[in-house]
């Protein structure tokens, strides 16, 4: 008798585990948290790419473990958008709950035209929305507000506002802005808020995603877009709409290969790529009304660091890193079109806050010298600058600042200091151009950023603050 009851547990047990795959599937990836998960999910089923997925495990491995989702925006190929999937799909710990925040920024710009901009965000459980603009022209600003509503079965989310609708390799619906230097698979799916009016629309937009399946729908007064998308065992298919274009795409992997396409009237993409022994090699073809262009893309690691390399249309761009060194090479101009094509490089030497680099395109040659540090509770970034211009343009990175980018293109004779300084949410970056001696630029900007917590106490005098320099434009005009 105990025998046959043995025998009839195992049969359960067998019978539940393999007629039960997808929900056993499923419970395994409830499970997972950003300090469990494996370098090859966060890939293949988070989408990361694969520089994102080594700085994320390596951090984590480092530090033993990953305690605020603020520690991510120290990573440099994390975007801000990445961070908020992140947020939104992986717990830092099972049972953790994402807890209700605000924050309210404020930046002060003496040289712009629009001299106060602010910026209002709030993440809960159940709301969330972001605004940003300037106070003395509030039909100018930008945002949107999203609200989750339960539903048996599936999350959806009803967005008002600024958003993006994204599904496939964006040959119909919105693509990334910048795209990954070792991969053109674009992982991106569904709909987003955005205070960029860059390929974006304002309008309703309302998503529904189920443990296998998503759906999206985009709606304002030019036009519509709808995207639905089915996940299987070792791949997914799905179907994308902008008013009289459509596309159906899709993605199959198994183990370390993965194939991705997407197919519409104009244009059809198709990509294979391998992650084995910790390289990443890609082929990728678009077929549009020009013909066939193709792109060859390959990247690795080494003890002391990482390298990658791409053929895109005709263009060679590479990078390597070791150690403190890092070389960058990018070609301008294709061979297809240009005979004599210009390339750009990037020394790059860096050791703890110190920085040193050395910019070449063409006859143009930059030199840039840093250093970042902290001073008690602050936290400053010091730089200076030098360019010789002979015809082609660099790009030198500055400090940052909130809402304002961190890259300078020169096309002229440059000298220059830059520096920023940060405290409990307050900052100021400032920039002095000496490349007229006689004429000498200084520019400064300023802001805080802070809890709506922090800043209860003062929203009366900030209000105050804000209306009289409302009244004073309505009365004196905006010099």
């Amino acid at each position: 008798m105990e025998r046959l009851q043995l025998t009839l547990i195992l049969t359960f047990l067998a019978y539940r585990t393999f007629g039960q795959h997808v929900e056993l599937e499923d419970l395994r990836r409830d499970t997972l948290t950003l300090n469990n998960i494996t370098p090859t999910l966060l890939w293949q089923h988070y989408g990361l790419i694969k520089e994102e997925v080594f700085e994320v495990c390596n951090y984590r491995d480092a530090m033993g473990g990953i305690l605020t989702y603020d520690e991510l925006r120290g990573l440099p190929s994390l975007s801000d958008s990445t961070i908020k999937m992140l947020k939104e799909q992986l717990p830092l710990f099972i049972g953790t709950e994402n807890k209700q925040s605000g924050e309210l920024s404020l930046r002060l710009q003496p040289l712009s035209k629009d001299l106060i901009s602010l910026r209002l965000e709030h993440n809960g459980p159940g709301y969330d929305a972001v605004v940003r603009g300037n106070p003395a022209d509030l039909q100018s600003s930008i945002g949107w507000s999203e609200i989750n509503i339960p539903l048996a079965g599936a999350d959806t989310r009803l967005l008002l506002g600024q958003h993006t609708l994204s599904a496939g390799q964006g040959l119909v619906l919105s693509a990334p802005a910048f795209p990954s230097p070792s991969s053109r698979e674009f992982f991106a799916k569904g709909m987003r808020g955005s205070t960029s009016a860059y390929s974006s629309h304002s309008g309703i937009g309302l998503d529904l995603r189920g443990r296998r399946w998503h759906m999206g729908g985009s709606l304002d007064q030019e036009s519509f877009g709808l995207c639905t998308h089915r996940e299987f065992e070792n791949g997914s298919l799905g179907l994308a709409i902008r008013d009289s274009l459509a596309s159906v795409y899709g993605k199959w992997y198994k183990r370390s290969w993965r194939v991705f396409s997407e197919a519409a009237i104009h244009e059809q993409v198709l990509g294979i790529n391998l992650w084995q022994n910790d390289i990443l090699t890609e082929w990728v073809a678009t077929r549009d009304e020009n013909g066939i262009a193709t792109a060859w893309l390959m990247s690795g690691r080494i003890p002391n660091g990482d390298w990658n390399v791409s053929w895109l249309t005709g263009r060679l761009r590479g990078t390597w890193r070791q150690g403190n060194w890092s070389l960058q090479l990018a070609q301008h101009g294709s061979l297809k079109t240009t005979s004599a094509p210009s390339f750009r490089a990037v020394l790059r030497y860096q050791k703890g806050p110190y920085r040193m680099e050395h910019h070449r395109h063409g006859r143009t040659m930059g030199i840039l010298g840093r250093m970042d540090g902290n001073l008690g509770s602050s936290r400053f970034t010091a730089m200076w600058a030098a360019c010789s211009y002979g015809g082609h343009p660099i790009w030198l990175g500055i400090p940052y600042a909130p809402g304002a980018l961190s890259v300078k293109a020169v096309h002229a004779n440059y000298l220059g200091f830059w520096a920023s300084w940060r405290n409990s949410g307050w900052y100021v970056r400032g920039e002095l151009d000496l490349s007229e001696f006689t004429q000498p630029a200084l520019s400064v900007q300023c802001g805080c950023s802070a809890g709506l917590e922090e800043l209860a106490p003062l929203i009366p005098k900030i209000r105050i603050a804000l209306s009289d320099y409302i009244r004073r434009i309505n009365r004196d005009g905006h010099q």
